[in-house]
């Protein structure tokens, strides 16, 4: 019996190639070093936008932490950055030590560097893309002394499609909103990396805003619009910014009965284009809730699904406060901290998993964590035929 034709063996390795499990991408790459052809397949960027066609979510490939540490030199108490795996994919925990993420989008990290300095004498944005090799681009802040401030990255590029496969290498931009406390202003400010400069700010005067900064569902993009958690006349709010219209107005909480009181509180992206919103009330029951993208007051929230955390979590673990950190993506999974342990929760499965922090304990260390949400498909140059 002869063997098969060369290109239907391609084609069947391809097929197999693409149903590798995307939470864990080490044997992909593995893969793509067995020969110059498996290489130049799982590299071209046809197999890479088919394998996020046929798996569609993007997987938790790690946690992006803040912690306490202890100098080595002085002995005092300082903060770090390190980088916990859920998968086989690894980031350079040294490389970011000194950085704080601020978001992340398709593979793309936003951080700010707390150790250099621009000319400005200010800190620095720091954008990297360490999936695809991508350069670190290096941002100048605008001075924000006395201001509280959050920001959102963005993709800018033209030839974005849904699967986003080349956001990694295209232009981006990153929106950022703060408030001044001494002088009752709010104002936008969006960084263009094509133009390599900041916008003129966008401005409103109201005594009663604050924002609200961190990391790990602080910010959510839906459509055209940026979405920021604030305080506004003392109540908890999310603060919306139209990019088209450049306006910004603020949209209510859900309110669930008599005793509005939330543990905490997390943006996301939902299905169908819509925003998405996780909150824990002090009766250990997380809230699913989704709402229209648009910004106006007439759109409601949705209330999605319950899930009761008490019967979820291990029996030992006793809660007296949680904390939620989730990714801005249409992703179901997020963090749960409580009691001192961080558990990620798939809101499709309800499967709840325990998380090893290598060392760090997350009731004292932990301050932050941001969920590293994102495809990890081989872009190698392969080496040409000779």
């Amino acid at each position: 019996m002869p063997p098969p034709p060369v290109a239907l063996m391609e084609e069947l390795i391809e097929e197999i190639l693409l149903r590798f499990p995307p939470d864990d991408p080490a044997p992909l790459f593995r893969a793509a070093l067995v020969c110059k052809a498996w290489c130049r397949l799982i590299s071209a960027a046809a197999f890479r936008r088919r394998f996020r066609k046929i798996h569609r979510t993007p997987p938790l490939l790690g946690l992006i932490c803040l912690g306490g540490g202890t100098s080595s030199l002085t002995g005092f108490s300082i903060e770090k950055t390190q980088f916990t795996p859920t998968s086989t994919f690894r980031l350079p925990s040294a490389k970011i030590s000194n950085w704080r993420v601020i978001d992340a989008l398709h593979g793309r990290i936003l951080f700010r560097d707390m150790v250099s300095l621009g000319s400005s004498g200010c800190s620095e944005f720091v954008v990297w893309s360490p999936i695809t090799g991508g350069e670190v681009r290096r941002l100048p802040m605008p001075c924000l002394r006395s201001m509280s401030w959050s920001a959102a990255l963005l993709c800018a590029s033209t030839v974005c499609d849904d699967h986003h496969l080349d956001c990694g290498y295209g232009a981006f931009a990153v929106v950022l909103v703060a408030t001044h406390s001494n002088k009752g202003l709010t104002s936008v400010y969006i960084y263009s990396s094509e133009q390599h400069v900041w916008s003129e700010p966008i401005s409103n005067q109201d005594w009663s805003v604050q924002v609200i900064g961190g990391a790990g569902g602080s910010t959510a993009i839906v459509g055209k619009t940026v979405y920021f958690r604030c305080v506004h006349e003392r109540t908890s709010k999310l603060l919306a910014h139209e990019l088209c219209k450049q306006q910004l107005s603020f949209v209510s909480l859900p309110s669930v009965g008599r005793i509005d009181v939330y543990d905490s509180f997390a943006l996301k992206k939902a299905d169908e284009g819509k925003l998405g919103l996780l909150m824990v009330r002090e009766d250990a029951k997380l809230s699913m809730w989704s709402r229209e993208a648009a910004p106006d007051g007439d759109a409601d929230w949705t209330l999605q699904r319950v899930f009761e955390l008490d019967k979820m979590l291990p029996p030992w673990v006793l809660w007296y406060h949680y904390k939620l950190f989730a990714a801005p993506s249409s992703n179901d999974v997020f963090v749960l901290k409580v009691d001192g342990l961080l558990f990620t929760l798939d809101l499709k499965s309800g499967r709840v998993t325990e998380l090893l922090l290598h060392g760090w304990r997350a009731d004292k260390d932990i301050s932050h964590v941001f969920p590293y949400i994102s495809f990890c498909i081989p872009c190698i140059v392969c080496p040409k035929d000779t």
